[in-house]
């Protein structure tokens, strides 16, 4: 006999729920400040040309993953209010749109940086 299974989000208390899924973010926001620090240093080394060259993607990955992470944090609450209405139909038609819009902007980021001239509108703002 099977155990009904309980939604942690329901049952479980909100600071053990904030605290279990806002450290593996800012783990992952740290690890990413580490590694740009990490790669300037190395990169310095080099010269100074290859530490301006490094030192000017670094805004670009940032916004990047700020969009990627605004994106689907939007629609994961879409999901949720979704799921919450238990209209498990739109629930599905969100995740097919969100698993679309995923393949879409890891194909469109990297011409985006292939094709810089293109994308002024981006770079003007951050000084490029």
């Amino acid at each position: 006999m099977q155990t009904p299974r309980t939604n942690k989000m329901e049952s479980a208390p909100v600071n053990k729920l904030l605290l279990t899924m806002s450290l593996p973010i800012l783990f992952s926001m740290m690890m990413q400040a580490f590694y740009n620090m990490i790669d300037s240093i190395f990169i310095a080394r080099f010269s100074e040309k290859a530490l301006s060259a490094i030192s000017l993607t670094f805004p670009m990955q940032t916004l990047m993953i700020a969009i990627s992470i605004g994106t689907y944090i939007g629609l994961n609450a879409f999901l949720a209010r979704t799921l919450g209405q238990k209209d498990f139909k739109k629930a599905q038609t969100i995740v097919q749109h969100g698993i679309s819009l995923s393949v879409f902007s890891s194909l469109a980021k990297p011409c985006a940086c292939r094709f810089p001239a293109q994308c002024s509108f981006i770079l003007r703002p951050m000084g490029f």
